[in-house]
């Protein structure tokens, strides 16, 4: 009986060794499996995050070509304004010379009248002298209507022109 016990203890301690070593590897198993579905699922996430990160940079270098085409049409408005401002400078002088020009225009007017209104009064006197030797000086009127009507035409061209 000895004997049998002996060996009913010997299998028992053994069977439990084997027993523990199954629960362990059952457990390192079920564990393992725990962390391949959580590398699993990692992956995933990361594949996403590699996904998400592609479009980012994508945006980006659309973005980098906008910033690059802003920047060279900022460069052409710079070089636009700098034009302008060039353009307006000589605008500027233009006017100046435009108004001395136009105050020397004005002062020959001035002129103009003044000579007009010299020969309006010399013509008056003439008129006034002829009508006492109308009688006599029948040829010398003609003539001098032509003159008058001369003078005349040239005051309206002179008005015409002062007038343009």
């Amino acid at each position: 009986m000895k004997k049998k016990e002996k060996s009913k203890q010997n299998l028992t301690p053994a069977y439990d060794s084997e027993r523990e070593t199954r629960v362990l590897l059952e457990e390192v198993q079920s564990q393992f499996r725990l962390v391949a579905e959580q590398y699993g699922s990692i992956m995933q996430k990361l594949e996403e995050h590699d996904a998400q990160f592609i479009r980012i940079n994508q945006k980006l270098e659309e973005h980098d070509d906008q910033f690059v085409r802003i920047n060279r049409d900022l460069k052409q408005v710079q070089t636009d304004l700098k034009q302008v401002q060039t353009d307006l400078k000589q605008v500027q002088t233009d006017l100046k010379q435009v108004q001395t020009d136009l105050k020397m225009v004005q002062s020959e007017l001035n002129s103009v009248k003044v000579v007009v209104m010299e020969d309006s009064k010399r013509i008056s006197k003439v008129e006034f002298r002829l009508e006492g030797v109308e009688s006599r000086l029948g040829r010398v009127e003609q003539k001098l209507d032509t003159v008058l009507l001369d003078h005349e035409q040239r005051i309206k061209k002179v008005e015409e022109k002062v007038m343009i």
